[in-house]
């Protein structure tokens, strides 16, 4: 009984680790893994496997240890992500319990692939935390623990536009092409597996970040040049910190070192930042808050066009996409 029509034998067979249940009748093999497990929860929980195993099984069926023998096109690796997040309820938790890209994409993939409707929108709230559509959401992702996504590398940034891309996952994308936009290096880009679509809507948008928009979520810092109410006396006293602080937040945009990533424009300037400049005591409440009044009004400017930057529509066709993808079935 194949799920699919093309297998190859890739040497010994052997039982799956926590996955082969004597007292089951069906088996799963993926490549050279057997998973023995039931088909009747198989079948409540999967549409793809109720239908497959409601069909006439011929004569000449294989069989293994009286069991009937399905033989499915995936790797053994997702194989078991994708069974263990069916068969054991604490590998693979609701978000915000932490979990790995690792075991996300498969479990992602097969419960798309099997119709698992409830293991799908686990895995696609998963997902969907970290990479939120709302400006809040993106501010939240540093309090969520141990997360998948914090400090990704290229490889990982590449690997989720190409999963989102696989399953039509398109408000995934504008945080996915912005972590992406951190990498400098075109050689990298151009020679992955992304399509070729992509590549240039990386370029395109890199440079439009680059040459543009990275200056202007630091305009708060200087425009306008005297700030109303301010209490310094002199007033230039404010304007000539908030100058200053702009020039040292440039030496840092504005790196050379090999191992540095864009600095992107709602990361330029940080907490940390804010926290360095009050503590000069330069600087007046005034100006300190209409600065951060400023700013917070860029950085949601700067959100609101994120799709747009890299021409994947806008937040309000993303978000009616997603929700449609969560309320289905």
């Amino acid at each position: 009984m194949d799920a699919t029509s093309s297998f190859h034998d890739p040497g010994p067979l052997r039982k799956a680790d926590g996955l082969y249940f004597n007292d089951c009748g069906l088996i799963l093999r993926a490549e050279d893994v057997l998973f023995r497990v039931s088909g009747e929860f198989l079948a409540v929980n999967s549409t793809f496997f109720r239908d497959l195993l409601s069909l006439p099984q011929p004569a000449d069926a294989e069989r293994m240890d009286g069991c009937l023998v399905a033989r499915v096109p995936d790797t053994a690796e997702e194989m078991t992500a994708f069974l263990k997040a069916l068969l054991y309820s604490s590998f693979f938790e609701s978000p915000p319990a932490a979990t790995t890209f690792e075991v996300l994409a498969p479990i992602l993939r097969l419960s798309h692939k099997y119709d698992v409707p409830w293991l799908h929108k686990r895995a696609l709230a998963h997902l969907s935390l970290t990479h939120p559509t709302t400006l809040s959401g993106w501010e939240n992702l540093l309090s969520i623990p141990n997360s998948f996504i914090r400090n990704s590398d290229t490889n990982r940034c590449l690997a989720v536009i190409s999963l989102a891309r696989d399953l039509s996952l398109d408000w995934v994308l504008p945080v996915a092409f912005y972590r992406l936009a951190r990498t400098r290096s075109a050689t990298v880009i151009f020679a992955s597996d992304l399509l070729m679509s992509d590549k240039l809507r990386w370029a395109e948008a890199v440079r439009k970040i680059d040459t543009e928009l990275r200056s202007q979520a630091l305009d708060f810092l200087w425009e306008p040049k005297r700030i109303a109410g301010c209490t310094n006396e002199p007033p230039r006293l404010c304007t000539e910190m908030r100058a200053a602080y702009r020039k040292s937040v440039d030496k840092v945009r504005f790196s050379t070192s090999p191992n540095a990533g864009y600095l992107m424009p709602l990361e330029t300037w940080t907490a940390g930042w804010w926290t360095a400049m009050q503590d000069t005591n330069k600087v007046c409440e005034v100006c300190m808050g209409e600065m951060k009044r400023l700013k917070a009004l860029a950085d949601e400017a700067f959100w609101q066009a994120l799709p747009e930057i890299f021409d994947l529509g806008t937040w309000a066709e993303l978000e009616q996409q997603k929700q449609a993808v969560f309320t289905d079935g």
